[in-house]
């Protein structure tokens, strides 16, 4: 599966101990810096945020040091803003079916400004960006 509308950070945390173990660290310290036991002990943040088993794969990925015997920090982005992103895809296939900004505006409680907006995205993106990169745009 791929992660690509993710910050780096967490798009690695996912694939290592899945998406709900990346999105969870977020909630739980997202915008700080954290720091990663080598061997996360019972009680440690991160077993309360995703359990131990994610928690194990998440340090044993960033471990350190001559044999991975020490931790590590690093800054971990905000989570996404998911509510707004299933929006922006509700708006998009609203407007591949043909619905009016209007009634797109009330079914997403968006501002029809806002719908006429995606629509001029998403049609720059389809003349201007054919077959370039696959990841997601940062301000998507």
């Amino acid at each position: 599966m791929s992660y690509s509308w993710l910050p780096p950070t967490l798009q690695e945390i996912a694939e290592v101990a899945g998406l709900d173990a990346a999105l969870a660290m977020a909630n739980a310290r997202g915008g700080s810096r954290i720091s990663l036991p080598a061997k996360p002990r019972s009680g440690h943040w991160l077993i309360e945020a995703v359990g131990e088993e994610a928690a194990q794969k998440i340090c044993a990925h960033y471990a350190t040091g001559y044999g991975g015997t020490s931790g590590a920090s690093l800054v971990l982005p905000l989570p996404p803003n998911m509510d707004l992103r299933r929006r922006r895809m509700r708006i998009d296939e609203m407007l591949a079916n043909g619905v009016s900004a209007d009634k797109i505006a009330v079914a997403t409680r968006t501002h029809r400004t806002t719908v006429f907006r995606r629509q001029a995205k998403n049609r720059e993106r389809k003349h201007h960006r054919p077959d370039t990169s696959r990841q997601s745009d940062l301000f998507d």
